[in-house]
């Protein structure tokens, strides 16, 4: 089933025991490729609850097993294309819950372009950025997420590499 755009979320898997009966709802603005690969990741949970039953850990051992296992069957550069089916195949090593974890691979799924922005990744140091309708500046890198501070409230907040954001440009005052 299709949705409205959701911010936090591109799918999800909803399990009926009573009915025992599941629903996967997608994102009706993804792209193309973005759209199946949250297709096989939300079916995947799906195949999880037959194989395992509803009691396992929504992205545990039992689901990622399930998952590797339905990528394995779409790995075709027929149906990804030559790049993104690379990012595939290195994701289907070890999958994520979320795929905006992996910025090579969230950068080919969204059209960045339209959301007039850039990953937080491509940003340097100091740099500040809109998100949100908010005013950050990018303070450093933690392991896996980029350390930023609100300029209005000087609180500081981590952002995941891959977040998408409007860069404020410096003028030669600042």
């Amino acid at each position: 089933m299709l949705r409205k755009d959701r911010k936090t979320k591109w799918g999800d898997f909803r399990y009926y025991p009573e009915r025992e009966a599941g629903l996967i709802t997608l994102n009706q603005g993804l792209l193309p490729e973005a759209m199946l690969l949250t297709f096989l990741h939300e079916f995947a949970h799906f195949l999880t609850v037959l194989m395992f039953g509803n009691k396992v850990r929504p992205h545990g051992p039992e689901w990622k097993y399930t998952f590797q296992e339905v990528l394995s069957q779409f790995q075709k550069e027929e149906i990804w294309g030559n790049e993104l089916a690379k990012s595939i195949r290195k994701y289907s090593k070890n999958p994520k819950a979320t795929v905006n974890t992996i910025p090579e691979l969230y950068s080919q799924l969204v059209d960045i372009k339209s959301k007039e922005g850039v990953m937080l990744s491509q940003l340097r140091f100091e740099d500040r950025f809109e998100f949100n309708e908010r005013t950050f500046v990018l303070l450093n890198k933690r392991r896996t997420r980029f350390l930023c501070q609100d300029i209005t409230n000087k609180r500081e907040y981590l952002f995941r590499a891959a977040a998408i954001v409007k860069p404020i440009q410096k003028f030669d005052n600042e």
